[in-house]
């Protein structure tokens, strides 16, 4: 005995939510949709998350990379390198990318947000952008 409660009828005449529809990977974001989720991100003073943005079109890291970034990642002495070289989960590989102006001037801000820790250092012991 069967638990389908639908009928013939109705199984046939269902169409497939993908139908005319493409598969694969979806298309790359337009610069002008890029600058469009940055400029409401900053409107809404969302710090955590326009670092996590720039950090993640700069790099083009997994998010599984991009949310493993610890404060020691990025930072070079007092600021923020120009670049940085992250080795990545699945691949093993190191990937080295370029930090542009506006990437590293929101990390500036997400680091100077950590809580001043009692012993030095251990603010970048911590993750970069946590969830």
């Amino acid at each position: 005995m069967s638990d389908d409660t639908r009928t013939a009828e109705t199984r046939s005449s269902r169409t497939p939510w993908n139908k005319g529809k493409l598969p694969g990977p979806k298309p790359p974001l337009k610069v002008r949709g890029i600058w469009a989720i940055r400029i409401r991100l900053q409107l809404a003073e969302r710090r955590r998350d326009l670092a996590r943005f720039n950090l993640a079109i700069d790099s083009k890291l997994r998010g599984c990379d991009l949310l493993a970034l610890r404060g020691r990642d990025v930072p070079h002495g007092g600021t923020v390198a120009h670049r940085a070289i992250v080795l990545q989960h699945k691949t093993q590989q190191p990937v080295q990318f370029e930090l542009t102006d506006q990437t590293r001037e929101s990390t500036v801000i997400v680091l100077s947000d950590f809580a001043r820790p009692a012993v030095p250092g251990q603010a970048l012991q911590k993750f970069l952008t946590p969830s």
